[in-house]
């Protein structure tokens, strides 16, 4: 038994911080070290070493609230543990080794997440599974729905909102309905991201928006010519791009889920090209036009393509030549 002993079991045991095991010529040595994390009530590194080899997680914890604990002197925890490895020089969330629930120790029962979660559920004798008929279970996990929300919002006051964190959250909106826990949480974390606060990253680093206020662009070469708040507001009603890595090929489940369960809508060079006015033009710099000539000489050919009325580049029929003495005039008229 104590060979398959895993050292996530000591994240949320709050007397025990070591563990010596020997049998036979073995000897595993755990420990763990938990330091609060300055400014929070909430949130705790934790390292528990294994040996020589550490594993790092960022742990949020509060006190049960649930009538059911009401007589004991101490608490116990309701906790959410986030998995953490430097990449590339960098500090990142990564999912957990398990996604098994803890009710102080690992459980059976599969949560299908991506970080750890403990509450001191009743649990069946042989600990694999939970009955969430029982009123006490159902109270624990919606106290841990809104310890999320918390969660959330220490990553956003705290700037560590990334395309990896958000990749650990539970972004799968297909998953069986059954899957109680895990709809627990994607419901609290799509509750939260509508709420309109400012959850969601922009292309600009360490900007976050709501989501009603931001638009996913298809095509980063669209960036250099529209990324203000006033012409993205002319243009389409928003205020900032996401962050530009957001695409349905480098990112498909968190681009399905923005422009899914948020609906936030994604614009390419054409809704562009549909969208701007003779007007807009006229009001932009010599500079700005120096750049839509350079963006327009890049693979934007279809913009500006001959053709019926119907199958023509919607540019074509726009005044977007600047000519000498600033007037503007259609590119076929001139």
């Amino acid at each position: 038994k104590f060979e398959t002993f895993e050292y996530y079991n000591l994240l949320f045991l709050s007397n025990l911080k070591n563990i010596t095991l020997k049998w036979d010529d073995n000897i595993i040595n755990f420990n763990k070290n938990e330091k609060p994390v300055k400014g929070s009530d909430l949130a705790f590194n934790s390292i528990v070493s294994v040996n020589k080899e550490k594993h790092q997680y960022l742990v949020f914890k509060t006190n049960v609230v649930s009538q059911e604990f009401s007589k004991l002197k101490n608490k116990p925890n309701i906790a959410i543990a986030f998995k953490q490895e430097t990449v590339d020089g960098v500090l990142q969330i990564v999912k957990s080794e398990t996604s098994n629930l803890f009710a102080f120790f690992e459980t059976g029962y599969e949560t299908f997440l991506s970080y750890l979660i403990q509450a001191p559920f009743s649990t069946t004798p042989a600990r694999d599974n939970i009955d969430f008929k029982l009123p006490v279970n159902i109270e624990l996990l919606e106290e841990l729905g809104q310890l999320m929300k918390k969660v959330l919002i220490h990553f956003r006051e705290n700037k560590l909102i990334s395309l990896d964190f958000l990749n650990q959250l539970p972004l799968d909106y297909k998953i069986d309905e059954n899957k109680i826990v895990y709809w627990n949480f994607f419901n609290a974390v799509k509750e939260e991201f509508l709420s309109g606060e400012k959850y969601l990253p922009t292309m600009f680093k360490n900007n976050y928006q709501a989501a009603q206020d931001v638009a996913i662009v298809r095509g980063r070469e669209l960036t250099s010519l529209i990324s203000s708040v006033t012409d993205l507001r002319i243009l389409f009603d928003k205020k900032y791009w996401m962050d530009t890595k957001i695409t349905v090929d480098k990112t498909p489940e968190l681009y399905y889920y923005f422009t899914n369960q948020l609906n936030i809508k994604e614009y390419t060079p054409d809704d562009f090209a549909r969208k701007v006015t003779d007007d807009f033009f006229i009001t932009k710099t010599d500079s700005w036009m120096i750049k839509f000539y350079e963006f327009l000489n890049g693979k934007q050919e279809s913009l500006w393509r001959s053709g019926n009325k119907k199958d023509q580049g919607a540019l074509r029929q726009k005044a977007i030549l600047r000519l000498n003495n600033g007037e503007h005039s259609k590119p076929f008229d001139s």
